[in-house]
């Protein structure tokens, strides 16, 4: 069960109404289909003479999903015995429990994937000697962290074992980058670069043409928080700024035919339940800055500009 409707935003219900959040945490924590509160005391304050002071009242505040005053209610309504209930309830934690140690490994091979592309990158030769962007580990854990989140495990493990090949691949997705942002220096080094096949090309074709739709359509929702980054197609490049198309096909271009394969299958799966990984992308970028998702900065650029 999740709180709805305003009092998400409810500034004040968090602060003094943790008990609600108890029980809602332990509802999801160990799949119980009761709460025993969900009337509390709400906290707000009010300007009274130009003074904040606290004001209490007792609110049902709405929550989505089933829920019954307490276990015995459910007992009764589910027609179920005890030991069927506690079967239930061990079964979703243990389900629980693995859900949990998926996620630890997701992180795991997250933060294994980071330290090997942070070895990678901080060693690459850069034209006009070592680039600022080199030592700052902070803002490359940042940006890389809120795309592999988006990633199922399969796709990530695929290339972990690029990574753990004898080429580089961050140098082949920079270098491929250079074709388009850096055509003369493209030149000098093009043969020392991948050569990818047929195969290889038709795969990338198909990621683009799902994803760039995802990012047109992040340009479109978010025209305050996408101006702050890359600009979007190829034709924008110059030596100063790469696109994200340049970008993403550099980035493609790095993966071996395997992952490639894997992503491509995982991209279709996300289009066919509506889901914009573009956007996941950028909410996780949005997070780990301190707001809550993309919405949140564009509101908050939005009424910086107003001021």
């Amino acid at each position: 069960i999740t709180l709805i409707n305003d009092i998400q935003k409810d500034p004040h219900f968090g602060r003094k109404n943790e008990g609600i959040r108890g029980h809602i945490d332990e509802y999801n924590k160990n799949g119980i289909f009761f709460s025993e509160n969900t009337t509390v005391a709400h906290t707000f304050y009010v300007s009274t003479a130009g003074a904040e002071a606290k004001r209490f009242e007792t609110k049902v505040f709405p929550i989505k999903g089933d829920v019954y005053n307490d276990s015995l209610e459910y007992y009764m309504m589910k027609n179920i015995s005890d030991s069927d209930l506690k079967y239930i309830k061990d079964s979703w934690k243990r389900e629980n429990e693995k859900n949990i140690a998926k996620l630890q490994t997701h992180e795991k091979l997250i933060e294994e994937i980071l330290e090997k592309e942070w070895s990678y990158f901080s060693k690459l030769n850069n034209i006009g000697g070592r680039a600022d962007c080199q030592d700052n580990r902070e803002d490359f854990i940042i940006m890389r962290k809120s795309q592999w989140e988006t990633f199922n495990e399969e796709t990530l493990l695929s290339y972990l074992e690029d990574l753990n090949s004898k080429n580089n691949p961050l140098f082949q997705k920079y270098g491929q980058m250079m074709k388009y942002n850096s055509p003369e220096e493209y030149e000098k080094i093009k043969d020392i670069l991948e050569s990818p096949g047929q195969n290889k090309i038709s795969l990338i074709g198909k990621i683009m043409s799902i994803y760039m739709k995802w990012e047109e359509e992040f340009f479109k929702k978010y025209p305050i928080f996408s101006s702050m980054g890359r600009p979007l197609y190829s034709t924008e490049d110059d030596n100063i700024e790469t696109s994200i198309e340049t970008y993403l096909r550099g980035e493609l271009l790095s993966y071996s035919e395997k992952t490639l394969e894997l992503y491509l299958k995982y991209i279709i799966e996300m289009k066919e339940k509506n889901i914009n990984l573009a956007i996941k992308n950028m909410d996780n970028l949005a997070c780990m800055q301190g707001f809550k998702n993309s919405d949140e900065v564009e509101e908050y650029y939005k009424n910086l500009q107003k001021n």
